[in-house]
């Protein structure tokens, strides 16, 4: 129950300059858990977090990173929660 950042992105082509006010982050490589949810949003969401909360995964707490379609746009849409393991 620390602090963190939240980042909204889309990937981008390497050597990309940012926009004023923007900023590139880059996932950094690891060993990822991979959660595929499905069910309407964001009650789907918030039911998989709370899944992953309670599991006893090997956390490294580098990066988490959720990735929904470019089309996501259905409440029933489809979308994966990456959770960064040691």
């Amino acid at each position: 129950m620390g602090e963190f950042t939240f980042c909204i992105g889309c990937k981008v082509k390497e050597g990309t300059k940012p926009l004023p006010g923007m900023v590139i982050k880059k996932i950094p490589a690891s060993m990822y858990a991979k959660f595929d949810v499905e069910g309407e949003f964001p009650a789907s969401l918030i039911t998989k977090w709370q899944e992953i909360w309670a599991a006893d995964l090997p956390r490294s707490f580098n990066s988490d990173f959720e990735v929904y379609s470019k089309n996501f746009q259905s409440p029933n849409q489809p979308f994966q929660i990456y959770i960064s393991i040691k």
